[in-house]
């Protein structure tokens, strides 16, 4: 704030904070400062989701397992790939838990809220329900190589256990 010394700064607040030791091009917009082991960062989480309807602003089209969805929280956003356990499909209006793969390990905690977009629109909000173990090195680089790139990798490890 402007003049004045805090011992904590919210979202929304206007700050400048002195870090020794950091340089000026170490740090980007979006970057959250934090007391070390206050935040973990994970790339898998498992969230409950209510999907907007047309009238709310969002889609008509289901959320339907694998659907790569842009997620949004406090200071950050990443890419996501939603995975809805047994169900099929979740339908605009619906409220439902599902599991999301991050493209990046980011600062969650449960309880923490997010939204979820897709070609413009705010598909859904939610509220993460727990942090779960981080996905495998391999796994997660998969996510980002799409479908056809999961088909790939998938016949190329095939053709390779077949050797």
């Amino acid at each position: 704030m402007f003049c004045k010394s805090l011992d904590e700064a919210q979202a929304g607040d206007q700050m400048g904070a002195l870090l020794r030791g950091i340089k000026r091009d170490d740090v980007r917009r979006g970057m959250m400062i934090a007391k070390p082991g206050t935040l973990k960062q994970s790339n898998h989480i498992e969230t409950k989701v209510y999907i907007t309807t047309k009238a709310e602003g969002g889609r008509t089209k289901p959320i339907v397992h694998g659907n790569f969805l842009h997620m949004f929280s406090k200071t950050w956003d990443t890419m996501s790939v939603v995975e809805l356990g047994d169900k099929e499909l979740v339908m605009p209006g619906e409220d439902a838990q599902i599991k999301a793969k991050l493209f990046k390990p980011m600062a969650v905690e449960p309880g923490q809220r997010f939204t979820l977009r897709c070609s413009g629109l705010t598909v859904g909000t939610g509220v993460i329900t727990k942090i779960l173990d981080p996905l495998p090195t391999a796994e997660a680089d998969v996510l980002h190589l799409g479908k056809k790139g999961e088909k790939k990798l998938a016949r190329a490890q095939a053709a390779s256990q077949a050797k």
